[in-house]
């Protein structure tokens, strides 16, 4: 009898504080992004070669534009298109605590910002060059969809177990010692 309902409740419920733990995961790696972009933005001002991934594109290629452009204006407006950005996946994250809602918003950025990137990769004829940094934008893209789906699944938790899910209780009722139904009989 144990071994049946306990399968069964591993497999069926997942408890509020399992989903608390998913989605937070997914916050800090929305973290995460924010400040390896952030980092890269002081790498570029600090004139480095290097760029770290896990990292937004698009305020990054905002600012290195905005390093090579002669003209002030350009350079100021680059710069504010870099930390809106940032300051957009900032106030997602801070946001995202309260309400799933914002991971979303975080989420469709992060797409977008993917796709201007392989966009850019495309046009440069280097696809090649760029698949590593495709791969890790889709790993950041996984994690912002897991938090939407266990943010939107902490919505819809009763008494720490997921509605629709059969507790352990009602599970022992419904299975006999050998794990078959018997109700019915």
């Amino acid at each position: 009898k144990t071994e049946s309902v306990g399968l069964i409740m591993n497999t069926t419920n997942l408890t509020k504080s399992n989903l608390q733990i998913k989605y937070k995961n997914s916050r800090v790696n929305l973290l995460l992004m924010i400040a390896l972009t952030a980092v890269n933005i002081i790498l570029l001002f600090a004139e480095s070669n290097y760029m770290l991934l896990f990292s937004a594109t698009i305020p990054y290629v905002a600012v290195l534009d905005a390093l090579w452009f002669a003209d002030q204006s350009l350079i100021i407006f680059n710069i504010i298109i870099a930390c809106v950005s940032v300051g957009l996946y900032v106030l997602c994250w801070i946001l995202s605590k309260k309400h799933y809602v914002w991971m979303i918003v975080a989420t469709v950025l992060f797409s977008l910002d993917t796709i201007y990137m392989v966009y850019f990769y495309f046009t440069a004829n280097s696809i090649a060059d760029g698949i590593l940094d495709i791969a890790i934008h889709a790993y950041v893209l996984y994690f912002l969809i897991s938090g939407i789906v266990y943010g939107y699944k902490l919505t819809k938790v009763k008494d720490d177990v997921i509605e629709g899910t059969a507790t352990v209780e009602e599970t022992a009722l419904e299975l006999d010692s050998e794990g078959r139904d018997n109700i019915n009989d």
